[in-house]
């Protein structure tokens, strides 16, 4: 298992853009900050949110999303009617969460898969 912080740097290491500091004030000054903050110009993180949480690990949700996010893997993109995962509610469902797509989207993508499917 990754944290947060690693799955930002791997994504944009060396991007070479110097970036304004503060969009979470949890990385101020960590060393993965850089890449965060680029990240947030494109797009891949919510800077509404109130912290980064970049020792946590990441979860399955959360780096789902981050890939389809870096690759636009939701531009054309449609749901199947069947819920791929068994843990993860149907896109359009009453139970759809806000992972739902990023999961349906991460796994017709081939980025990720399982093996508890329905």
């Amino acid at each position: 298992m990754g944290t947060v912080a690693l799955l930002a740097t791997s994504v944009f290491s060396g991007a070479g853009v110097a970036l304004a500091a503060g969009t979470f004030p949890d990385d101020d000054g960590q060393w993965y900050e850089a890449d965060v903050e680029f990240g947030v110009t494109k797009g891949i993180w919510d800077k509404t949110q109130t912290k980064f949480r970049g020792a946590d690990l990441i979860l399955r949700a959360e780096a789902a999303t981050t890939m389809v996010r870096v690759v636009d893997g939701l531009a054309g993109f449609t749901a199947p009617a069947k819920a791929t995962f068994v843990d993860v509610p149907a896109v359009g469902s009453a139970t759809e969460q806000w992972y739902s797509k990023y999961m349906e989207a991460s796994a017709s993508l081939g980025i990720i898969t399982g093996d508890k499917t329905p």
